[in-house]
């Protein structure tokens, strides 16, 4: 016997076809280890020790992807990023860390980042038995895939949370580095006691993130 299904029906398993083999990829879903290179904090142009957050710059010649997985398969829609994929130099400016800092990333191939909002979570120095410092900064924009990720997925809400580090005064021998993941969706961030100092700030840069998504 001949069964003959509507066309309804078939055009409803068609759209579920295509979304199961990801024919309507949308956001983008997954993370990128990212470690920076070259790193640097200085205060009116001069090196200086992160125990001081007024008036400084973190930069760094290069952020590339990690040069290994600790996690085969966690990377997500960002699997096609092979290890030290360059996504040039970077700046974050504390002063204006509430609006972004500054702070961008950008690869021709795997796409780019721009933040519109951040906040420096934790802030933490030592001196005993060696000085050293911590900075954990969150940042949040959008992400913008380039040609060498899946050509359906559409710009998407993202974070970038990178850790720095200062060992050594800056006077002395020191070193900088900073190491993070960039996350799509962003990473809902729970702020540390420390951090509280520039929640007033970063709250205000949110608010003005949410309008401008809305009005986008």
């Amino acid at each position: 016997m001949k069964v003959t299904l509507p066309k309804t029906f078939l055009c409803s398993l068609a759209v579920g076809s295509l979304m199961i083999t990801g024919g309507f990829a949308g956001t983008i879903t997954g993370a990128l280890s990212v470690n920076g290179s070259g790193v640097k904090y200085k205060i009116g142009g001069v090196d200086a020790d992160m125990s001081t957050i007024a008036g400084g710059i973190l930069s760094g010649t290069h952020l590339r992807s990690a040069s290994a997985d600790s996690d085969p398969g966690s990377k997500g829609d960002y699997e096609p990023v092979p290890e030290l994929a360059d996504y040039g130099p970077f700046t974050i400016d504390l002063a204006t860390i509430a609006s972004g800092g500054g702070f961008s990333l950008s690869s021709a191939t795997y796409g780019q980042f721009t933040a519109t909002f951040g906040i420096l979570n934790n802030h933490s120095c030592q001196s005993n038995p060696l000085f050293n410092c911590s900075l954990d900064v969150y940042l949040r924009g959008f992400y913008t895939p380039g040609p060498g990720l899946d050509p359906l997925l559409d710009p998407t809400d993202t974070s970038v949370r990178i850790g720095f580090t200062q060992n050594g005064h800056a006077s002395g021998v020191h070193a900088y580095s900073g190491s993070g993941t960039l996350s799509s969706p962003a990473e809902v961030l729970t702020p540390e006691p420390t951090g509280m100092l520039l929640i007033g700030g970063g709250l205000i840069g949110l608010v003005g993130f949410a309008r401008r998504r809305r009005s986008a």
